[in-house]
């Protein structure tokens, strides 16, 4: 019972898969296309489906597959944005904050995080968020940078560096009176 069921359905959705299409023009010209012959009608023969094939992807690669993503994935630009270059930073503490601009948005889904450089040396550690806090620096002239690296440290990509300089009183230079 169950068999004939389906058998009942499968031709029973599959009829109009191969009906016929008709093209009637009538006096005015109009053209319409219908499943029924009308007088004058012109049965048409249709062309089969386009098909397309798929090309097969790497053994194992499926939707979380983040080493096919990384390949094919690339930042346009990544760039020191806080401080300018040539900016004077004026701190006693010798604070400053660093800020990084990167486009298209940092991929924290792939693993991707920015570290920091100051005068070549790394500051704090991998991070996602865009900018650092420095604190304690000495005056004088300085470089900062910042790189984009996958999960295994790897430089993705580098900003170029930027220079600044840092100020602070001391007690050979007084701050001038107004």
């Amino acid at each position: 019972m169950r068999l004939a069921s389906v058998l009942i359905l499968f031709f029973y959705f599959s009829l109009p898969l191969n009906a016929a299409v008709y093209k009637t023009v009538d006096e005015n010209g109009n053209v319409s296309y219908t499943d029924k012959p009308q007088e004058n009608s012109e049965a048409l023969k249709l062309r089969g489906l386009s098909t397309y094939r798929a090309r097969t992807l790497p053994q194992g690669s499926g939707r979380g597959n983040k080493e096919i993503a990384e390949k094919v994935f690339n930042y346009s630009r990544i760039q020191i944005v806080i401080p300018g270059q040539e900016e004077t930073i004026w701190d006693n503490s010798g604070a400053f904050r660093m800020q990084v601009s990167i486009e298209p948005e940092l991929q924290t889904d792939l693993g991707h995080k920015i570290l920091f450089f100051l005068n070549g040396s790394k500051q704090g550690q991998a991070s996602v968020r865009d900018s650092i806090r420095l604190v304690n620096v000495s005056r004088g002239e300085h470089s900062v940078y910042a790189r984009i690296v996958d999960e295994k440290g790897e430089t993705i990509k580098q900003s170029d560096a930027v220079t600044f300089f840092l100020q602070r009183q001391s007690v050979n230079h007084p701050a001038r009176k107004q």
